[in-house]
C-alpha cells in the first residue's frame, strides 16, 4: 500500500513538506543538512561539501532526539566488548592468532639464521643500522639469511615488502621473496614470489611468480645494482595477482602462476641470498623487511574463543 505524498520540491529548490519525512534520503550542502529544523524527521544525509562542519560525500543520521548528526562511518575504538565498539582489542587479537607478522626495520645480523657457503658472510654493516648478506670474492660462494616462524599461508593475502641495495648486477644470482629459493639451489616450481636477478636476465630484476606447478619471471624496469636504499613492496593475492610497488610509485601487477594452496616454510617466509660467479665481492644490504599474512602451520593450535 502506498500514499500520495505530494510534490518532490516546493519553488523547485526545497523538499516539499509532503516528502520531507523519515523516508527520504537528503543530498544537500553540509550548511543546509545542519540547518534543517529539529523537529523534521529524515531517513539520512549526504553531504555535498564542508559546510555547516560536516565533512564531504559523507552519510550522516540524526540521534533519536534529533539534535547531532552521526556520521555514517563513526570510530570504533576497540576499547570494549560491546558490539557498537566493534569488540575489545583484546577479544580481536585472541580471535586472530593466526595471523602472522614478522617485522625487522634497521636489521641486525642478530635477527636472522644465516647459511653460508665458501666465503659467504652474513654480519652487519659498519655503519648503517642493517644486516649485510655477503658472498666474499671466491667464485660461486654465496650467503643467504631467512627469518624462522610459523608456515606462512598462500590461500590467504599476503603483504612482503623490503628495503635493501644490491651492489652489483654482474656475475651473480640474488633472490628475495617469500618462498624464495636458495642462491644455491635451481629454480622449482614450489609457490612462491619475489625478485631474482643473474647474468642471463640482464641489469634488471624479474619478478617471479610460482604456483607448484609453474614458475614465472616477468622483466621489470628496476636496476638490480643500486648505490641507496630502494623499498620495494608486494601483495600477492591467491591464486589470483601478485602486485609489485616500488618505491617511486611504479607498480606492475602479475597474473601468471600466482601461489594459492600451499605455505611457506618456517625458513622461507623472509628469505634473501645473493651467490657469486666470479672473484668480486656481491652483497645484499638490508635495512628491513617485513611479512605480514595467516599462519597455515598446524602446530600452532588455535583456540576457540566466546567473546
Amino acid at each position: 500500500m502506498s500514499s500520495e505524498l505530494g510534490q518532490l520540491f516546493s519553488d523547485g529548490l526545497v523538499y516539499s513538506a509532503a516528502i520531507f519525512d523519515a523516508k527520504t534520503i537528503v543530498v544537500m550542502t553540509g550548511s543546509y543538512i545542519a540547518a534543517i529544523p529539529q523537529t523534521t524527521e529524515y531517513a539520512a544525509a549526504k553531504a555535498l561539501d564542508t559546510s555547516g562542519g560536516l565533512r564531504k560525500d559523507e552519510f550522516y543520521w540524526r540521534n533519536a532526539e534529533r539534535d547531532t548528526l552521526i556520521p555514517a562511518h563513526w570510530a570504533h575504538k576497540h576499547q570494549t566488548g560491546e558490539a557498537w565498539n566493534g569488540g575489545s582489542h583484546q577479544e580481536i587479537f585472541l580471535a586472530n592468532m593466526r595471523e602472522w607478522h614478522n617485522n625487522k626495520l634497521g636489521a641486525t645480523a642478530t635477527e636472522y639464521y644465516a647459511q653460508v657457503s665458501g666465503t659467504g658472510v652474513v654480519d652487519n654493516h659498519a655503519t648503517d643500522a642493517a644486516c649485510r648478506i655477503r658472498t666474499g670474492t671466491t667464485a660461486n660462494s654465496w650467503a643467504r639469511a631467512y627469518s624462522g616462524g610459523a608456515l606462512l599461508s598462500f590461500n590467504n593475502k599476503v603483504m612482503w615488502r623490503a628495503k635493501l641495495r644490491v651492489n652489483d648486477d654482474l656475475g651473480q644470482l640474488v633472490r628475495f621473496g617469500c618462498g624464495m629459493e636458495s642462491p644455491a639451489n635451481a629454480a622449482d616450481n614450489l609457490e612462491k614470489f619475489g625478485f631474482e636477478g643473474c647474468d642471463g636476465d640482464g641489469p634488471n630484476f624479474r619478478l617471479v611468480t610460482a604456483n607448484g606447478i609453474n614458475r614465472h619471471k616477468e622483466p621489470t624496469p628496476f636496476a638490480i645494482e643500486q648505490t641507496g636504499y630502494r623499498g620495494y613492496a608486494f601483495l600477492c593475492e591467491p591464486g589470483t595477482t601478485v602486485t609489485i610497488q616500488y618505491d617511486d610509485q611504479t607498480e606492475l601487477a602479475e597474473t601468471n602462476s600466482i601461489p594459492s594452496i600451499n605455505s611457506a616454510d618456517a625458513h622461507s617466509g623472509i628469505k634473501l641470498g645473493i651467490k657469486t660467479t666470479n672473484s668480486n665481492e656481491k652483497i645484499i644490504t638490508l635495512h628491513g623487511a617485513e611479512a605480514y599474512g595467516i599462519s597455515g602451520d598446524s602446530d600452532w593450535f588455535q583456540m576457540v574463543v566466546v567473546a
